[in-house]
């Protein structure tokens, strides 16, 4: 991030914010984007799956599917 030279104690404060806070941004989105392909592909596996498939048996996959498709 490009940004002109603090001049002032106030200006100095305020670039720190808008570091901090750019810092923050692209953390969450390193983090947040591979595992939103993973509840999408989770989301896939569900909807392909057989309604009789043994897989749906499986406790970790019932409780991560219906994680996966839950609203906040």
């Amino acid at each position: 991030m490009r940004a002109t030279m603090p001049r002032t104690f106030t200006d100095v404060l305020q670039r720190m914010v808008q570091l901090q806070y750019t810092s923050r941004l692209t953390l969450d989105g390193d983090l947040f984007d591979p595992m939103s392909n993973v509840v999408d592909l989770i989301a896939a596996v569900d909807d392909a799956l057989p309604a009789d498939s043994a897989n749906r048996c499986s406790p970790r996959f019932g409780t991560t599917a219906r994680s996966t498709t839950s609203t906040w």
